[in-house]
């Protein structure tokens, strides 16, 4: 089964490129999208430390980084239908 998360990242200076971040998470993510600039909504199996510990490997070590498991029965309608649309291709 698989999980869904929000992954973000706040550079302490120039942030990692697209393609360096999206590369870590070929690794671990099943799929990702990309919503704003080191914003991604995450599916992945098991827990968020792969993802975190793949992520970390490719930015620099004083850029923050978190990553949030997404609890769909908590939904208030903050997210777009784009986004829930997305989680929901993956919910069994």
């Amino acid at each position: 089964m698989l999980n869904h998360y929000v992954l973000m990242i706040n550079p302490r200076g120039e942030m990692a490129s697209n393609e360096t971040i999206e590369g870590a998470l070929y690794q671990v993510a099943k799929d990702w999208l990309r919503f704003a600039r080191g914003q991604y909504l995450i599916a992945a199996e098991g827990g968020p430390e792969p993802i975190f510990e793949a992520v970390r490997k490719s930015i620099k070590l004083n850029d923050d980084v978190v990553v949030i498991e997404i609890n769909l029965s908590n939904r208030m309608g903050w997210a777009s239908n784009l986004a829930i649309n997305w989680i929901k291709k993956y919910a069994p």
